[in-house]
């Protein structure tokens, strides 16, 4: 099973080098993950739009792990189970830090799984995420910078929140993620843009001779925005069609579960 070829990976192939002479066993928890995000200016905080990642390649969460091939947002969570975040993961964790004298301000963002046994915690990263970031900048009604600089005052500012939905796909690189293709030539336009959809750029270079060109794993990301997630998909998905080259790889899946 994947245990197996894991270890094998590591121990036998030393596909991590050094890095991987140990490994730790974790309990395996079943159920659907989504990112939590909240700011903080070390006491007291403030919740982002829920968020949820595509970790796996191919459509049908099927294929190896990636960075996130996609990202939907905002999930609407039965308040139960917001409430349940809050208050067994988000206050204690944020209670702590300040136990320990670590002043923490910034972002703080939460992996979570969602099992029968209620929320648990996957993985903590005092960052944003990645494509998380990309569905919710667009949803601030408001300036992010002045977001940022309140909270490196130590102040908690009031968020507001757009009505809308966003969605993002990401488009992989041939090979993508154990060894991805560089140099393949990109055609469309990349600096298309609407009040509803834009391309963001990540793994590109630009050549003066040949263009744009695939340049790492996850190339461009495709963002669309509606009233509802289904519009948003359709406005993300509408680039995705007009963008292409050799081997190129996106889901055409995402946020598929969420409108069911």
């Amino acid at each position: 099973g994947e245990l197996e070829i894991a270890a094998k990976d590591l121990f036998e192939k030393k596909k991590l080098g050094r890095a991987g002479s140990t490994a730790l066993l974790e309990e395996g928890l079943v159920g659907w993950e989504l990112s939590y995000f909240v700011i903080t200016n070390g006491s007291k905080w403030a919740a982002l739009p829920v968020a949820q990642d595509h970790k796996r390649l191919l459509d049908g969460d099927l294929g190896p792990n990636t960075g996130g091939m996609g990202a939907v947002a905002p999930l609407r969570l039965e308040e139960n189970l917001k409430s349940r975040i809050e208050k067994e993961i988000v206050q204690p964790t944020v209670d702590r830090l300040n136990l320990e004298g670590t002043v923490y301000r910034g972002v703080l963002f939460i992996g979570v799984m969602c099992t029968p046994d209620g929320p648990k915690v996957l993985e903590y990263n005092v960052r944003f995420g990645d494509p998380e970031t990309q569905v919710l900048m667009p949803l601030l009604n408001g300036d992010w910078a002045q977001v940022f600089l309140e909270i490196a005052k130590g102040e908690v500012p009031d968020l507001n929140w757009r009505d809308v939905y966003s969605a993002v796909v990401v488009l992989a690189a041939e090979g993508y993620p154990d060894q991805p293709v560089k140099g393949a030539p990109i055609s469309g336009d990349l600096l298309m843009s609407n009040k509803n959809s834009y391309v963001l750029s990540a793994g590109v270079r630009f050549d003066p001779r040949e263009g744009w060109l695939t340049n790492g794993g996850r190339v461009l990301n495709s963002v669309g925005l509606g009233d509802s997630l289904e519009d948003a998909l359709n406005n993300a998905y509408s680039n995705v069609e007009k963008i292409s080259w050799p081997g190129i790889q996106y889901r055409k899946d995402i946020g598929s579960k969420q409108i069911k």
